[in-house]
């Protein structure tokens, strides 16, 4: 029994096609874009959090402003004086509940400093792995397969799956001329405006508007530290890679070769694979499985749902509209696809309620108004902590 167990095991492994396509992706040779190195390397350094670079993380949170930090012990000792007061003296109090709110904005400065500490050892590791390959003209990476049958590479910061620096910093080591025979630039135009942000225009739009901005491409290749208006985008690092190949094919015309990987990506997987297994011509749609002159986006199209949901619950009033109320005026009326993008993403992959509660909370942690300290003098710190708590 032990051995037929076994068989069946070995037998189930039996995967050529699998097998196949793994090794495909692993016989591509990648190389580092050493133009886009260089830049990133020198915004890197300047610590000014450009490009959605990582400030360097602080050493220490600055210290409770000094008009508080006896606070407490004065109020353990009124306590301990007068040990039947029910309240706290008007002055006493109003400070006490600075000292607390203090301490709740400082609990969640220690959360943000250690995403953010996260985040700028992960830039830098991926910047000096890149360093260190540069002088390659060719590497490899190793994939691995999970069980849902996705593959991934197995490296770490470095890797073609990366953040969008990562992506940035990669291109193919064997490039291929662009011709008229081989479809010509609409690729490279099309994966431009994408990683610009306008990936919800369809394909005629986008390539139109990567052509009338022409000017702002040779700017910007020309001296990508002068002209930062890259570094604003959706995926700068990507889209700064995007715009030197542009012009690279602008300057040489049909026959430049490019070497930069075109990103093409599903939509909301989990729920492309249930319509397309059952068929539901909705859901299909909202995830791009049927013709469509412009992309569908399901998680904004939620999010208006939301919103719908919100207005009517604000009209009804109580408890719950001035929850709905405290939405709306944060988002200015509209929710957001940022906030329903990853509750809907695992909603096909078994998400919770608790889930969804974890994915909105760091959501409104992202967006909540934060001002960085470090160039704040201590009465300047005392009011935005006294205005943010």
């Amino acid at each position: 029994e032990q051995r037929e167990y076994a068989a069946d095991e070995y037998e189930a492994l039996d995967m050529p096609k699998v097998y196949d396509a793994v090794h495909f992706l692993q016989e591509v040779p990648w190389r580092v874009n050493r133009k886009v190195l260089e830049v990133a390397q020198r915004l890197f350094d300047a610590d000014h959090g450009e490009a959605k670079l990582p400030r360097c993380p602080m050493d220490d949170l600055p210290p409770m402003p000094s008009d508080l930090s006896t606070t407490n012990e004065e109020v353990k000792a009124f306590r301990k004086q007068n040990p039947d007061a029910d309240k706290l003296p008007p002055e006493m109090a109003g400070r006490y509940d600075l000292v607390r709110a203090w301490k709740r904005k400082r609990a969640e400065d220690k959360r943000s400093a250690l995403r953010n500490s996260s985040r700028w050892y992960s830039a830098q590791t991926t910047l000096q792995t890149a360093w260190d390959y540069a002088e390659h003209d060719r590497f490899y990476f190793p994939h691995m397969v999970d069980f849902r049958g996705r593959a991934y590479p197995i490296p770490t910061h470095l890797q073609p799956q990366g953040t969008q620096l990562a992506k940035g910093l990669l291109e193919f080591a064997e490039g291929r001329a662009i011709t008229q025979d081989s479809g010509g630039a609409g690729w490279l135009a099309i994966h431009l405006a994408s990683s610009w942000g306008n990936d919800k225009w369809d394909f005629d739009r986008r390539i139109a508007w990567v052509e009338e901005n022409r000017e702002m491409w040779l700017s910007i290749a020309a001296d990508p530290l002068a002209d930062k208006s890259w570094a604003s985008c959706d995926k700068p690092f990507v889209a700064l890679a995007a715009i030197l190949d542009w012009v690279g094919f602008l300057e040489q015309g049909f026959g430049y070769v490019s070497h930069l990987p075109v990103c093409v990506d599903g939509t909301c997987n989990g729920i492309q694979h249930l319509a397309a297994m059952t068929r539901d011509g909705v859901a299909g749609r909202q995830v791009n499985l049927t013709p469509n002159a412009a992309p569908e986006d399901i998680y904004q199209t939620v999010a208006d749902l939301l919103t719908e949901d919100l207005e009517r619950i604000r009209k009804a009033g109580g408890e719950q509209g001035e929850y709905a109320e405290f939405w709306l005026e944060l988002t200015g009326g509209r929710i957001p696809r940022g906030l329903t993008k990853r509750p809907v993403m695992v909603l096909p992959y078994g998400g919770t309620r608790e889930a969804f509660y974890t994915y909105t909370k760091e959501w409104l942690d992202e967006n909540s108004p934060q001002v960085d300290d470090r160039d704040l003098t201590e009465a300047e710190r005392i009011i935005a902590y006294t205005v943010q708590c």
